[in-house]
């Protein structure tokens, strides 16, 4: 047994796919005990001094908008810097502040204040489809409306263009496959594989660059449906994860990474159990066994965990050896890994009975394990 500091994610692993502000996610989840494997699905290119920027700009300004729309935050400070490098920024900030300011959510909102506008409207749901709707309202068949555009997403700006509107679509960096794969893929395979409890998604153009980057789609989609969940840093993100098929979403209420933290550590913490047997207990929290007492942590093969939660989920029943290997292997590696598992149970492991010539049976007593204290 080793001594280790217990944290609420001690235990997991957890994919990061993000490659902007990945580091600040991974001290998050490590802080908290949490092994990370990032395999970044996509590459972010800022056009700060892109003639397409400052082409958009200068058509913005040319006649002067009667509409502002900021969806992103890092987009809305790009584009105040790109017409900065211009000597552009004066112009834009007056533009703005003549014209009615709408923010897709608060990221765009303080990008915006920051930039000196005052922003008239904020969507609640932080999505475009809000934007639109509140668009849809204002009449702007006519009327000039500059639209920050997300990554390479011009969606927005052609669903305005279809009310009528004169619309400008700014584009203010551009979203790419990763410059190599082979990180991504890795992640991918440890998922499909059960390696990962979790994968974290702050992009909806990441949920759709891991499938197209995903060797087998339709494992990674079991994948994310069984062992590992999947994560969404707020809705978007979300209804893209749903729209590849994967119908169990964590999010969390806000658009946030420290609150998509938080939602995933709560979800894990759902499935922590304690295990009890003859006056001993421990906590069983992803591929870690703590003990109640000394606070020792065991660290648990994949294997081990696959055996343990068979034995848990069929108890009190007998379950086969066959059951505890994979299709075809020799049920002497199912004996091997009882007698290990058992050997990392320490006190409990006599729980964990031969029944000859059936199989085994695991009578140990188990229930909810409380929250680990942050």
């Amino acid at each position: 047994m080793l001594a280790g500091v217990v944290g609420a994610l001690t235990g997991h692993t957890i994919g990061i796919t993000g490659h902007r502000r990945w580091e600040e996610q991974a001290e998050m989840l490590t802080r908290r005990g949490a092994q990370v494997v990032h395999g970044p699905v996509m590459h972010t290119t800022l056009l700060h001094d892109s003639d397409a920027t400052l082409r958009a700009t200068e058509e913005v300004l040319a006649a002067g908008p009667d509409l502002v729309i900021l969806t992103t935050g890092i987009g809305t400070r790009s584009w105040f810097a790109a017409a900065e490098s211009a000597g552009l920024d004066g112009r834009l900030r007056a533009a703005g502040a003549s014209a009615t300011v709408l923010a897709r959510g608060p990221k765009a909102r303080s990008a915006a204040i920051g930039a000196g506008l005052e922003v008239d409207w904020q969507a609640s749901g932080e999505t475009s489809a809000e934007v639109l709707h509140h668009v849809a309202g204002l009449d702007v068949a006519g009327r000039r409306v500059a639209v920050q555009r997300d990554g390479g997403d011009p969606l927005l700006a052609d669903g305005i263009r279809a009310l009528g509107a004169e619309v400008v679509d700014v584009p203010v960096y551009r979203w790419h496959q990763p410059e190599s794969a082979t990180p991504a893929v890795r992640l991918i395979e440890a998922a499909c594989a059960g390696r990962l409890d979790a994968v974290t998604f702050t992009c909806a153009y990441a949920v759709g660059n891991t499938f197209a980057l995903a060797p087998d789609p339709d494992a990674l989609r079991a994948a994310l449906a069984g062992p590992a969940l999947a994560v969404a840093v707020g809705p978007v993100c979300a209804a893209a994860l749903r729209r590849h098929g994967v119908d169990r979403v964590v999010e969390p209420v806000r658009a946030r990474l420290g609150a998509m933290v938080k939602a995933l550590v709560a979800a894990l913490e759902a499935r922590h159990r304690l295990l009890r047997h003859d006056g001993a207990a421990v906590r069983w929290q992803g591929s870690a066994l703590i003990d109640e007492v000394s606070g020792d942590v065991t660290t648990l093969t994949p294997s081990e965990v696959r055996v343990l939660d068979v034995l848990v989920d069929r108890s009190p029943a007998v379950v086969p050896k066959a059951s505890l290997v994979d299709d075809g292997a020799d049920t002497h590696a199912a004996e091997a890994a009882v007698a290990r598992l058992r050997a990392k149970l320490g006190g409990l492991g006599t729980a964990v009975r031969t029944v000859p010539r059936r199989g085994y049976v695991c009578s140990l007593t188990v229930e909810p394990a409380a929250p680990v204290a942050a």
